[in-house]
Parts: structure tokens; sequence; C-alpha cells
């Protein structure tokens, strides 16, 4: 019923282990934070975006960094720093583009710990603080769009 529900997964890479579904909303940490955020499983989106405010680039050691805060919905927040890999043009409903820096940062998603490159906003006026890309979700998941929290965010932290 659920590959109906899903479509057919043959020809399609997963990793080693079966993919994880997930429902449309999960929950999602922030690896070595202790911080959990609401996600928006959007397979209309080609990359990740999370909640960050006060953002703030350096150069450390010669090279660009990012500074920002993450908060969750519950006011909970944590001072991240990460070096910028780019900034994102994107395309706003509106029309014309707004930049966004872009950081790596490890996710937990479904138990599954994943590195993945997540644009930086400031999502306050959405309703999930962060939003899931198909490039977190490739080889690894499937979404059932009827699902509401099917997994929890369990890895252990490093």
């Amino acid at each position: 019923m659920l590959l109906m529900l899903l479509g057919s997964t043959a020809g399609t890479a997963f990793a080693k282990e079966p993919p994880a579904v997930l429902g449309w909303v999960e929950e999602v940490a922030v690896m070595n934070t202790g911080l959990t955020l609401h996600a928006k499983i959007d397979t209309g989106a080609d990359n990740s975006s999370i909640n960050a405010t006060n953002i703030a680039y350096f150069l450390h050691d010669g090279i660009k960094w990012v500074r920002f805060n993450i908060l969750n919905r519950k006011g909970e927040h944590v001072a991240m720093e990460r070096p910028l890999l780019r900034v994102a043009q994107i395309k706003r409903k509106e029309g014309g583009y707004i930049e966004r820096p872009v950081v790596n940062m490890d996710i937990c998603v479904a138990g599954q710990k994943v590195n993945t490159e997540v644009n930086l906003a400031d999502r306050n006026h959405f309703k999930y603080f962060m939003l899931v890309g198909r490039s977190l979700l490739a080889k690894r998941f499937l979404v059932d769009p009827e699902g509401l929290y099917l997994t929890h965010p369990t890895c252990v932290a490093a």
C-alpha cells in the first residue's frame, strides 16, 4: 500500500539500508546542539533552509565564516559559527532574488545523521523553522505526503 502511495522505487539507488519514510512534517535535530526543530519536508525545494538570526560574516584564518543563531519555536536558541560555502541566490515569489549564506551542518533526520548544505534565513514568520529539501532527501528517504511526525531524531551526539 505504501509503495502505491509513494510510487515505485525500481531503479533508484538508495543507501545501504532501506529508506526511511518521512511524513510531510518531521522533528529534526541539529547535531551536537540539543536543539530540535519542526521541519517541513519539501520535495519541491532543491535545498534545505534553517531559521537563523543575527547573521554576521567574519574572517577566520583568511577564510570567510558565518556567525548566526538558530532558534526553534520554543524560543530555545544556539549560537553557531561555520565556514561560508557560498551565497545562494534564492528566487522570491514577488519577483527578484534574495541572497542567503550557505553552510554545512550535521542534521539528524529519522535517526540518520546527515551532513548537508543549509541556507540561513529568517524563518520566524513561517510555521516551520526548517525546510528539508531534495538534496538532503535524495537516496536516503521516501516521503508520505499524508504522514505527520512518522520518525524521531534519535541520533547519538559525536
